[in-house]
């Protein structure tokens, strides 16, 4: 009978062992929410959250000094009317357009935020979106087109998807069934990011593009959600695995 060497047996039980553990690692999945000062965001300008094995750096992008505002159970907001000559309409309790003599005319209120590994952003969470004012939010990153978030029912209570024009690509943003506090959500969402990489979400409106519009009055930030990916370790193990397989047949014979 053909003995098997001893070296072939142990090498091809480590390589059985590490492409095991390559392959049976679940990628993580964080869900970030805000609201009812969970997160103990209020007058802060950033915090870095953890969930499932992210960390993410949450800031105010815009304007500079201003401040989170947590309280409301159905979003986080920004608190810039503190700052001099800063005029916010709708104080701490939505994301909204800026005026004043501190600010550029028609700037408005951003969140910025990144994380600290590799993913995919797969969803994204807001609450307050008017789609008879045309509110929307401008998402950003280096990853993406240019994304406006427009609320679903323009163009079944009064507005027209046909009037939209804007310099990046559409997305219309789907109610949650069943939920009370009437979310509005986007999905679904595919957006790989490096570590690092930053994400900006802008608060905007289209003015005038019909008779009796309503004006808009700020909307919140909800949440995201975001899964891991493989780690680049895998590949690396594929190719220890093969020089480990390699030298076993070298040694049989």
């Amino acid at each position: 009978m053909r003995m098997v060497p001893k070296l072939l047996i142990t090498n091809n039980f480590i390589l059985l062992t590490l492409f095991a553990a390559a392959n049976l690692t679940p990628a993580q999945a964080a869900k970030f929410t805000f609201g009812s000062n969970q997160n103990a965001l209020t007058g802060l300008p950033s915090k870095t959250l953890s969930d499932d094995g992210f960390n993410m750096l949450l800031s105010v992008g815009f304007p500079a000094g201003a401040v989170f505002c947590e309280t409301d159970s159905r979003g986080v907001s920004i608190r810039s009317q503190d700052l001099p000559d800063v005029i916010d309409e709708e104080g701490a309790d939505k994301i909204n357009l800026l005026s004043g003599t501190g600010v550029p005319p028609g700037s408005a209120e951003s969140v910025e935020f990144s994380f600290d590994k590799p993913g995919v952003l797969t969803e994204l969470d807001f609450d307050g979106v008017k789609d008879e004012a045309y509110e929307y939010f401008l998402f950003q990153t280096a990853t993406s087109p240019d994304l406006y978030f427009f609320d679903s029912f323009i163009g079944t209570m009064g507005g027209d998807p046909g009037l939209i024009d804007v310099p990046g690509q559409v997305v219309f943003l789907q109610e949650e069934v069943g939920n009370a506090a009437v979310d509005d959500k986007s999905f679904p969402l595919h957006i790989p990011f490096a570590a690092g990489q930053l994400f900006t979400i802008t608060y905007g409106q289209l003015n005038g593009i019909q008779d009796g519009q309503l004006t808009g009055n700020g909307a919140r930030f909800q949440g995201l959600t975001v899964h891991g990916v493989p780690e680049p370790a895998t590949g690396l193990l594929a190719i220890l695995g093969g020089v480990l397989m390699a030298l076993a047949r070298r040694r049989e014979f």
